[in-house]
């Protein structure tokens, strides 16, 4: 597991998995308009508690770091501060274009700033081959899970102005098992199995399909993009890791 691939994956747990709906929507009140019940004083203890969270995870490479004369150190509070401008940046930009793109150019950005940070000071490290096998597993589920969920929710509210950004709701839930399990036929290379599962989902919301155009919309909307992340995902660690023959 390279050195970006280790930052991106500290990344989305810190920004995915630590980050709760009220904190997100607290941060909401500095820059947009405050959700009911709201204050602005309430989005910067938000917005503080969130970069406090990310920062901590952060602090916890410290450890694994390898690189000379603490150059970790020095990323760290680069990472950190141009984390929290892009934060603010994105914020300001879901005003002026679609919550999509917002989504797409935060993460982008977060890549990008990795990238330099690891050119920069060469950042280096120490994740044993015993420990690259067991977090690939960790990075597919946690991709697979939340990160898709939130992105196909923005999706729906872009493209019919609604939707629900909670995890635990049956659509989001069979959404979420029909990702893991599309990635898990790709595994075991049961590629007709795939079809089976997507026919087997649409026979069951047939007669909701049939009668209602946005269902219709959303269902396949939601479909392609939970079947294009695993593919996505499966491909590009076929690419990175052509050795392990994705045998993890």
């Amino acid at each position: 597991m390279s050195s970006f691939q280790l930052l991106l994956l500290v990344h989305i747990i810190a920004d995915f998995y630590l980050q709760w709906r009220s904190l997100a929507k607290g941060k909401e009140a500095l820059f947009n308009k405050a959700p009911e019940g709201v204050s602005k004083s309430e989005g910067i203890l938000s917005l503080g508690l969130y970069t406090f969270l990310y920062a901590l995870l952060f602090v916890l490479l410290v450890a694994l770091d390898e690189t000379t004369k603490g150059s970790y150190i020095y990323a760290f509070f680069i990472i950190v501060g141009a984390h929290l401008v892009i934060e603010i940046l994105t914020c300001y930009l879901k005003k002026i274009i679609k919550q999509t793109s917002a989504f797409l150019l935060y993460h982008g950005l977060h890549a990008v700033l990795f990238q330099a940070v690891i050119s920069a000071f060469d950042l280096k490290f120490n994740v044993t081959l015993w420990w690259v096998y067991r977090l690939w597993p960790v990075y597919i589920a946690l991709l697979l899970i939340k990160p898709t969920s939130v992105f196909i929710d923005l999706v729906f509210k872009d493209l019919y102005g609604d939707g629900d950004d909670r995890l635990f709701r049956s659509s989001s839930l069979i959404g979420v098992f029909e990702r893991i399990i599309i990635f898990c036929l790709l595994y075991l290379k049961m590629f007709p199995a795939i079809w089976i599962i997507i026919a087997a989902k649409t026979l069951v919301c047939y007669e909701k399909l049939k009668t209602d155009a946005q269902s219709r919309g959303k269902y396949l909307v939601g479909t392609l993009i939970s079947v294009a992340v695993p593919i996505l995902l499966y491909t590009l660690l076929t690419i990175w890791y052509p050795v392990f023959s994705f045998n993890i």
